[in-house]
């Protein structure tokens, strides 16, 4: 795994942070993501294994994968291997704009346009307004306390799911 370790930040344009369990920053750019330790940086591009060095979204499982979602699709980062996931192997669309993750450990990427996939680990399944979801295209994703995943749109309100039923609200 070839990177660029750096005293730098990749790329000034920030759209996304996380950190991990081990307090390490994760920071999606517009020149790939960039990795703070606490004291040096480490960053990832396409050549690494990237779908897209414009990351929109971040977040961080329960097993401590990095999550990146960007215009290119959705890359998984184990610490050690890259995993790029794109429409050709399940992705509803590659512009994503969101993502996020449930307690059990399914990531959930909201689309410029194209609904909503969810992956379970094994497989990708996708929602779209013709399922219940507001808009297909979705800005922003949090799951509550209760499990239930609240879908923020482009000009529809926002979308409550319960893993069975849809809610919107405006």
């Amino acid at each position: 795994n070839a990177v660029n370790t750096s005293t730098t930040l990749k790329n000034n344009q920030v759209s996304a942070v996380v950190t991990d369990s081990q307090g390490n920053k994760w920071f999606g750019t517009n020149g790939g993501v960039s990795l703070f330790d606490g004291i040096n940086w480490t960053n990832y591009t396409v050549s690494d294994g990237l779908a897209s060095d414009l990351i929109t979204s971040t977040a961080v499982d329960s097993q401590g994968n990095k999550w990146f979602g960007s215009w290119g699709g959705v890359s998984k980062f184990d610490g050690i291997t890259w995993t790029t996931y794109t429409t050709t192997n399940g992705l509803i669309n590659n512009n994503v704009r969101c993502i996020a993750t449930d307690a059990q450990n399914n990531v959930w990427a909201g689309t410029d346009g194209g609904g909503l996939s969810k992956f379970d680990g094994t497989n990708w399944i996708t929602y779209t307004s013709a399922d219940g979801l507001a808009s297909d295209t979705v800005y922003s994703i949090v799951v509550d306390s209760s499990g239930n995943k609240w879908f923020g749109t482009l000009n529809s309100g926002v979308s409550e799911f319960d893993g069975t039923n849809w809610t919107t609200y405006t």
